[in-house]
């Protein structure tokens, strides 16, 4: 025996003997009576495409699913995105249209009373991105711009930077950095920042203006080759001056021997290298000009991506310190960046009154130094002469 509703019509119930029935199957046992009721309904059929939000139904989410209704129905019906998508919503091939006066969550009622399709559809949004060069030989994505070039580019695209640093003379080069606007749609404002870098990159989130701007940069000094005293006997050890294009470096150094450098000048970052797993790291630091600037030493913690250290400093405020001498001795907790008992990593002989932990990242790209690595000793001077000496015990 078949049952096979007319169109528009659907099985509503079977009655054995008056008597609610299985629709899969009937024994009959003697005189039986089936009734087939059947009832015109309509179907409501939901389809989403694309993973870029989701389909909403009166509160719930809805994936690819059937709804069947006896009478005229309300629902609420809301395709919310994803950041950086953007949905559309359909009923029959039409745009959505909600109901007036319908009550319930503003602007998503829908009357339904026959079978619909309603499709909801998450697309990528692609942002305006504009670079200007401003006159300089700049590279994006590895292509060379020379005029203003406006991008479409979904989000959370990744834009890799590149502007060409120009000689000037022998101490000074003409550097770019960029100087970038990007509209913050959550906070209905523009966010600007600078990338202090020449290459730099940065992950589409918005509408961005990206210029360049070309600043003179004094070159840093290269790197070299001196020592360290490794449990009381010299070892090699390499430096590294920063390449950081942000102030002007006019910093200076040089090895004296016996473990022992110079650094003095304007100012200046430099990286000296130490034996692998030291367990103390002392330096001992004589000053032997002070013009009223700083100096901080740290040890870096990470190098990858994005760069943190962590030490100490002071600043000669109204005070000098031309002929002082001080002690500053690092453990190897130190290294442990979570590590929360900072007076047992790090000491200070004597107490300097302008002192406090220092702790750089995260920050950009900009700041990684190329061949550093967790566990070398960094030291930045500023309006600076001094003598440092770095004992490393094993």
């Amino acid at each position: 025996m078949e049952a096979r509703p007319a169109s528009g019509w659907r099985l509503k119930q079977l009655l054995v003997n008056g008597s609610p029935g299985v629709a899969d199957w009937l024994r009959i046992r003697g005189n039986t009576s089936v009734t087939v009721v059947f009832w015109r309904g309509f179907e409501v059929r939901f389809t989403v495409y694309g993973l870029g939000g989701k389909l909403y139904v009166n509160g719930t989410p809805v994936g690819n699913a059937s709804l069947v209704f006896e009478e005229p129905v309300l629902l609420f019906v809301e395709a919310v995105p994803l950041e950086g998508f953007n949905a559309s919503l359909s009923v029959n091939g039409e745009p959505f249209k909600p109901c007036a006066g319908c009550g319930g969550a503003a602007g998503v009622g829908y009357r339904f009373d026959s079978d619909s399709v309603v499709e909801a559809r998450f697309q990528r949004r692609l942002y305006r991105v504009v670079v200007n060069p401003a006159g300089g030989h700049v590279y994006v994505n590895g292509s060379r711009v020379d005029e203003p070039v406006e991008l479409a580019l979904p989000y959370n695209s990744t834009l890799l930077l590149r502007g060409e640093i120009i000689p000037l003379d022998e101490k000074r080069d003409q550097v770019p950095v960029w100087r970038v606007s990007t509209f913050i749609e959550k906070a209905g404002a523009w966010l600007n920042y600078t990338l202090n870098t020449p290459n730099a990159s940065l992950v589409v989130r918005g509408d961005t203006l990206i210029d360049a701007a070309w600043l003179v940069g004094y070159r840093s000094p290269r790197g070299g080759v001196g020592g360290v005293l490794y449990g009381g006997v010299e070892v090699p050890a390499r430096v590294e001056a920063s390449k950081l294009y942000v102030i002007p470096f006019t910093g200076n150094y040089s090895y004296l021997g016996n473990g022992t450098w110079r650094f003095w000048g304007g100012l200046g970052t430099f990286y000296v290298e130490l034996p692998r797993n030291w367990s103390r790291v002392v330096l001992r630091v004589n000053v032997r000009e002070d013009l009223g600037g700083y100096a901080a030493f740290t040890v870096v913690l990470k190098n990858d991506e994005y760069f943190l250290a962590r030490g100490d400093s002071w600043e000669s405020g109204l005070e000098r310190y031309t002929g002082s001498q001080f002690t500053f001795t690092f453990y190897r907790c130190i290294l442990d960046a979570a590590n929360p008992n900072w007076e047992k990593c790090f000491q200070i002989t004597p107490k300097l009154p302008f002192t406090g932990h220092l702790q750089w990242g995260p920050s950009d790209k900009g700041r990684i130094m190329p061949g550093v690595q967790a566990g070398w000793l960094r030291i930045d001077v500023s309006d600076l002469d001094i003598e440092v000496q770095v004992l490393v015990e094993p």
